[in-house]
């Protein structure tokens, strides 16, 4: 089912492993990653508790990926042979649907240790007495990290500089042969394995041909790519709405989501279309307040009596 993305960033991750090592059993000798999503949060364990980190694939090999060196332990094969506690980390507790299993690969190579699953997000009780769930959450999580292969991104709005693309550096942003450039030979930030929803960018109407060819050459698949359409890079500065159009967009289409790359563009969107925004590079996701929406419905309202009034007045 799809469900509105509120992305967590990597400052919400690392305050959640904080507040979670309390919960930790004292003697962990070794650190192990249950999927790949699970590598930050290893490694942040890694540094904070200074035990050495390995994914499971390396575990079975008996190879640590970490580069931390301890008095304490041999080779690697003698290390995972005697550690008497094995903390597996996942980032959520949904990430894997049958834990026995990850627990049989771990007792392939060492039958005696406690072994103890720690969840950064789950929900809050657990049958389970070696489950630790750092942070309660009653969903999968999508973490900012990850959140381009969302399979709701087919239903969501997303800018393109700042998401996609780096941003242009002002000196590129001439509207003229260097914003040309730019825009044919912008470095990719994110690509993404499912197809987008509608690409809505504050980049005029004129560079909609370079545009289409930087998505085709680089593989991003969208729905529709929807442009300012001004004469000038003056002319839309001068017009202070592209929080105006992102926001008539998004309601317009319908989307379950916008992403953008400006965390005050992001608060201007969701205030002029009160629905959440999420902000990329920050991980936030901004919704206005429920005064600002009322507000907002109070301006609408008396925009459409004054239109009835101004009707009226004109036919009668």
């Amino acid at each position: 089912m799809n469900h509105t993305l509120n992305a967590i960033g990597i400052e919400e991750l690392h305050r959640s492993i904080i507040q979670g090592l309390r919960l930790l059993p004292r003697n962990v000798n070794i650190i192990v990653g249950a999927t790949d999503n699970s590598l930050i949060a290893a490694s942040i364990l890694s540094l904070y508790l200074k035990r050495p980190m390995t994914d499971l694939v390396n575990f079975k090999q008996s190879r640590f990926i970490s580069n931390c060196t301890f008095d304490d332990f041999g080779n690697n094969t003698e290390s995972i042979a005697k550690a008497d506690c094995i903390l597996v980390v996942q980032e959520s507790y949904f990430d894997i649907d049958d834990n026995s299993h990850l627990q049989r690969e771990i007792r392939s190579k060492n039958s005696n240790a406690s072994i103890f699953v720690a969840s950064v997000f789950g929900p809050r009780n657990v049958s389970d007495d070696n489950q630790i769930v750092f942070r309660e959450l009653n969903r999968r999580p999508d973490f900012s990290w990850n959140c381009m292969q969302n399979e709701s991104l087919h239903n969501s709005c997303i800018d393109i500089d700042g998401v996609l693309c780096v941003d242009p550096v002002k000196d590129e942003d001439d509207d003229g042969p260097r914003y040309e450039n730019f825009l044919r030979n912008a470095n990719v930030l994110l690509k993404t394995s499912t197809e987008l929803g509608w690409l809505v960018t504050c980049r005029l109407e004129k560079y909609r041909g370079l545009t289409e060819q930087w998505l085709h050459d680089n593989g991003i698949q969208y729905r529709e790519l929807i442009m300012m359409n001004y004469d000038s890079l003056d002319d839309r500065l001068k017009s202070k709405s592209d929080h105006i159009y992102k926001a008539k967009v998004y309601n317009e289409t319908g989307a379950v989501q916008f992403i953008e790359s400006s965390e005050r563009l992001a608060r201007l969107i969701s205030e002029e279309a009160g629905k959440p925004v999420t902000c990329l590079p920050s991980g936030k996701t901004v919704m206005a307040s429920p005064r600002m929406r009322k507000r907002i419905f109070g301006r609408t309202l008396g925009n459409w009596k004054r239109n009835l009034s101004y009707l009226f007045n004109t036919i009668f």
